[in-house]
């Protein structure tokens, strides 16, 4: 797909975005996802309105699926915490076509991985 296509599509998604139905996890505490395999936590926030996925790639074995298993006020001291946020038109560009599909949808992306 050209990018003058893409830009239309993403400035489109930016302005419906704000009136979509869909959970604003924005200020609503941390989502916890487990690994099926090791166990391990990773805390995640919402920066931007936006959905995020149930699953994700363990963090910590690479083997197992984090899934995501409760949302706590505040995630331990000694956590480290990730934020899901809206990538710009510029690192959206660089995202492949099925994770381009997802924030057209009004999908998040986990900030450092974009």
């Amino acid at each position: 797909m050209n990018r003058i296509k893409l830009f239309f599509q993403y400035r489109k998604m930016l302005r419906t975005v704000r009136n979509m139905l869909m959970y604003d996890g924005r200020g609503q505490g941390t989502d916890v996802y487990v690994c099926s395999d090791c166990g391990g936590k990773f805390y995640t926030e919402y920066k931007d309105k936006g959905c995020v996925p149930f699953t994700i790639r363990c963090r910590f074995c690479k083997e197992g699926i984090m899934m995501l298993n409760h949302i706590v006020d505040h995630a331990p001291v000694d956590a480290v915490t990730h934020y899901w946020v809206r990538p710009t038109f510029k690192q959206f560009l660089n995202l492949n076509p099925v994770a381009r599909l997802h924030v057209l949808g009004g999908g998040l992306m986990l900030e450092d991985e974009l």
